[in-house]
């Protein structure tokens, strides 16, 4: 059945063993590509937890222009206004590092075992692949054996029918010879 759902369009002859586990590898068969998918997914996790440890660095920069207008009122005499200009910049570089983070150390340790238990689990379902495809592939080719040997018995039985219909025909056979040659 496997094999049949691979490859619905090929016939069965035209494909081996070999032929029939490449193409499951390749995209086949869903609980295979749900590993390897889950194995990928898990290898991504060692990095991410790596970077926990690792050292981070922020840069941050800012630029203002401010424009005042500043009027004294003086009693007696007129008013004083006076304007005032001026940009402002700052600019921040930080660096920190982590001397112990038990907490990012076990993360790390987590994702290294995620991913050997991912590798584990891909690892047996490609064994698993190749028996499930083995499987299919010799029970087709079972099936096929059965199947030939009963056209062959069918062929032996027509030519045993009309062996005894041209006995009987000729007087040399009996009525219960084509009978017995029919129900077989």
């Amino acid at each position: 059945l496997l094999l049949g759902f691979v490859l619905p369009g090929t016939p069965a002859h035209a494909l081996d063993l070999l032929q029939a586990y490449r193409l499951a590898m390749s995209g086949g068969d869903p609980t295979y590509l749900a590993a390897r998918a889950t194995a990928e997914a898990a290898r991504e996790a060692v990095p991410q937890a790596r970077a926990g440890m690792l050292p981070q660095i922020t840069a941050n920069a800012s630029r203002s222009r401010n424009n005042t207008d500043q009027t004294t009122q003086v009693p007696g005499a007129a008013s004083i206004t006076r304007q005032f200009d001026y940009a402002a910049k700052a600019t921040s570089l930080n660096l920190r590092q982590p001397l112990v983070r038990l907490a990012n150390v076990a993360g790390y340790q987590s994702a290294q075992a995620q991913v050997e238990a991912a590798e584990a689990t891909l690892d047996q379902e490609a064994q698993s692949l190749v028996l499930r495809v083995a499987g299919a592939y010799f029970d087709l080719m079972v099936g096929r054996e059965k199947l030939d040997s009963v056209i062959v018995q069918k062929e032996a039985y027509a030519a045993q029918l009309a062996a005894a219909e041209r006995a009987f025909a000729a007087g040399f056979g009996t009525r219960t010879d084509i009978d017995d040659a029919d129900r077989k």
